[in-house]
């Protein structure tokens, strides 16, 4: 199901899926699906996806340094 790939996604440490980055943003976010899950998604809806989530801050997952 989409909106659990979404949240298992955002809650992965970007750098644990290879990502050059430490925190995730929403374009990011965005980004990573389309390319590697082939979703297409609107941002709006992410948001609105993380927020019945219970996520609400992206950045507060961070990989290890």
């Amino acid at each position: 199901m989409v909106r659990k790939l979404i949240c298992r996604v955002a809650k992965t440490p970007p750098q644990q899926l290879d990502r050059p980055f430490t925190t995730w943003s929403l374009s990011k976010l965005l980004e990573y699906l389309t390319e590697v899950h082939q979703v297409t998604i609107s941002t709006e809806t992410v948001r609105s996806i993380l927020r019945k989530a219970g996520i609400r801050d992206l950045r507060s997952v961070r990989g290890g340094t």
